[in-house]
């Protein structure tokens, strides 16, 4: 039997057993039931609706988040967090975002989020959802240049007024493509991607140089993270 028609009659199987499940909220169920910090298993099928490459994909998120929370010092969990209507929206976001992405890179980051919104003191902080959002819309490409964004930022912090040191902490486009050995054009649509998604921006936007004539300038483009893609970095993409 072919794998898309063994889904169709899974995913029949359980329309019979639980024809309202949404996709999300089944998958948010069933990756509660992994987490023993929340106290009660809820059993429940995989949604109607959820086709083959959601479930491997959400299963594969399931997998993770479980063994960062296994790996979790327990005295550090914001229980008042995790028994609130908040923390079911950030769950139902996020296994909204890892069933639809095969991306192993995105997967990972939105289990750190969780990880993140779920112990103190990064429990306590807003921005929890806005994090989930960004997250599910960024590519990989995106994410290996917001670090070296992320660690430009890093440097400047550390070694302010010494000799040499630049005026504000900026990655020209040229030097992204040579480390990561792409074209310049591709960092440069992946750059354009984190300015949409509010993460970095161009310090140079507004220069009279860079407007003139509508033509493009001999101005090199750089960019530099803003504070968004700074707590991403620190919350999702970090070795936490």
């Amino acid at each position: 039997m072919s794998e898309n028609c063994q889904g169709q009659d899974d995913n029949l199987a359980l329309s019979k057993t639980n024809p309202f499940l949404e996709p999300s909220i089944a998958g948010v169920l069933a990756l509660i039931n992994t987490i023993p910090v929340f106290g009660t298993i809820i059993n429940v099928p995989l949604a109607a609706g959820m086709v083959a490459w959601q479930n491997r994909n959400l299963n594969k998120f399931i997998l993770i988040v479980e063994q960062k929370f296994d790996s979790l010092d327990k005295s550090k969990l914001d229980k008042k967090f995790l028994n609130s209507a908040e923390c079911i929206d950030i769950f139902v976001q996020a296994v909204e975002a890892a069933m639809k992405t095969s991306s192993e890179e995105r997967c990972n980051a939105l289990a750190n989020a969780l990880l993140a919104a779920s112990v103190t003191p990064t429990s306590l902080y807003i921005g929890k959802q806005m994090l989930i959002r960004v997250l599910a819309q960024m590519s990989d490409e995106e994410m290996q240049v917001l670090r070296i964004l992320y660690k430009e930022e890093m440097h400047f912090s550390e070694n302010q007024g010494q000799p040499g040191q630049k005026a504000i902490p900026v990655v020209p486009v040229a030097e992204i493509a040579a480390k990561l050995k792409w074209e310049y054009v591709d960092v440069l649509v992946a750059c354009q991607g984190l300015l949409q998604l509010g993460l970095a921006h161009d310090p140079m936007v507004g220069n009279f140089n860079r407007l003139t004539d509508f033509t493009i300038s001999d101005e090199p483009a750089s960019f530099r993270i803003k504070q968004l893609g700074w707590r991403t970095i620190e919350y999702a993409l970090g070795a936490y």
